[in-house]
């Protein structure tokens, strides 16, 4: 599964303001990274541990190709820890929109909050 518009629209947040759609999408790529190496680290020796810190840093599909070799279990953990970021941001996805689209139906043209006295005739 992609994180792109396609994925916000599946939980719940499509009609997220454009300009918010990104940071969401990164943290939730975040998330997933650090749920899914939280997991498989805790199953690594010490020395898996140093092999794959230094390979983290070179071409992605090294490291993967050491994740698929050392953890056939890899992607049935990635599919596990998205489906609950999915069931999470859905569950929040009526909250969360219901919070940016106030903050953003507030916003002066810069994106930053109208001041409490600001003259309508301006919106």
């Amino acid at each position: 599964m992609q994180l792109n518009d396609d994925f916000l629209k599946r939980v719940g947040l499509g009609d997220l303001p454009e300009a918010v759609k990104p940071a969401y999408l990164r943290r939730v790529r975040e998330e997933l990274q650090f749920n899914v190496g939280t997991r498989i680290a805790g199953d690594m020796t010490e020395e898996q541990l140093e092999e794959f810190e230094a390979l983290r840093d070179g071409p992605r599909r090294i490291a993967y190709a050491w994740l698929h070799i050392n953890f056939p279990a890899y992607h049935r953990i990635v599919s596990e820890e998205l489906a609950a970021a999915c069931r999470r941001l859905a569950d929040q996805a009526p909250t969360i929109l219901a919070l940016e689209l106030a903050v953003h139906s507030t916003a002066g043209p810069d994106g930053a909050p109208k001041p409490a006295n600001a003259d309508p005739k301006e919106a």
